[in-house]
């Protein structure tokens, strides 16, 4: 199975925390931006940074401690304001944490760099990929469609980083195998484009899944289309539109079976 690990903050919280390491606003949008880049900084770097925003000595020890602090409680110790909300996202990872393949942590570092986030946000990674990095994350945003309709829209949403994902399922050799995008291809030969297009349409409607090659191939360089995209392959040609009777190759088996239009709608709903 593969492990699945999604690191969750809040950007209430985050909030809590930037007033309580510093009460200057103007200071607040340098370390979101900052806290954004953490793991790509080395501690040197980090401490540049802290001294580039103007804080003081210390409050760049209350920064550093806040947050790299991965204990919800120990935040709650620290700062009194925080109670409720670090309450809150622990009852969260409670939830989550009850899925058992998949590890969910507080993690302060992460706030999504995009402003319009006001509440939860987290990301998600394959914890056995190497050199991976989030294969997706979102969050909560209260205010992004109230700008358009003139009042706040509780939303939530998130994306996925579809390359990267089948990145790291390639390297943890986790794709499935034998999988197809559909259950027959159908090739037509020069002057039948339509006529497969029919056939298509018609398995379809019986709940066939179908894929068309656009034709102008040759049927040896569309029988090898077709094996990386479907289980079955019926060539469409002008004795076979005539006739009525195409034959249905298993890519797998290598067998042929010639079949009605009403067979082929049966052969594939028993499969």
């Amino acid at each position: 199975s593969v492990r699945v690990q999604i690191r969750v903050n809040s950007r209430e919280l985050t909030d809590i925390l930037l007033q309580e390491i510093t009460p200057n606003s103007e200071h607040h949008a340098a370390l979101y931006g900052l806290i954004d880049r953490t793991d790509k900084l080395t501690g040197d770097e980090y401490t540049e940074q802290l001294v580039g925003i103007g804080l003081t000595a210390e409050q760049q020890d209350r920064a550093r401690q806040l947050l790299s602090e991965r204990s919800l409680a120990a935040v709650r110790t620290e700062v009194s304001s925080a109670a409720d909300i670090t309450l809150y996202l622990e009852k969260m990872l409670g939830m989550v944490a009850r899925n058992d393949m998949v590890e969910v942590v507080y993690d302060p570092t992460i706030v999504r760099g995009l402003s319009y986030y006001t509440g939860m946000v987290y990301e998600c990674s394959l914890l056995d990929a190497k050199n991976m990095g989030s294969v997706g994350g979102g969050g909560r945003y209260d205010r992004q469609i109230g700008q358009f309709l003139g009042r706040d829209i509780p939303a939530v949403g998130g994306s996925f980083g579809l390359d990267r994902l089948i990145a790291g399922l390639e390297q943890l050799e986790a794709l499935p195998t034998g999988v197809h995008l559909a259950q027959v291809a159908l090739l037509p030969l020069a002057g039948c484009e339509e006529d497969a297009w029919n056939l298509a349409c018609e398995l379809r409607a019986a709940g066939v899944s179908v894929v068309n090659h656009p034709g102008g191939a040759a049927v040896g360089q569309m029988l090898g289309w077709s094996s990386s995209v479907a289980a079955h392959a019926i060539v469409v040609g002008t004795d076979e539109v005539a006739e009525q009777q195409f034959a249905v190759r298993d890519l797998t088996t290598r067998t042929e079976e010639t079949l009605s239009v009403e067979d082929i709608k049966q052969y594939f709903h028993d499969r």
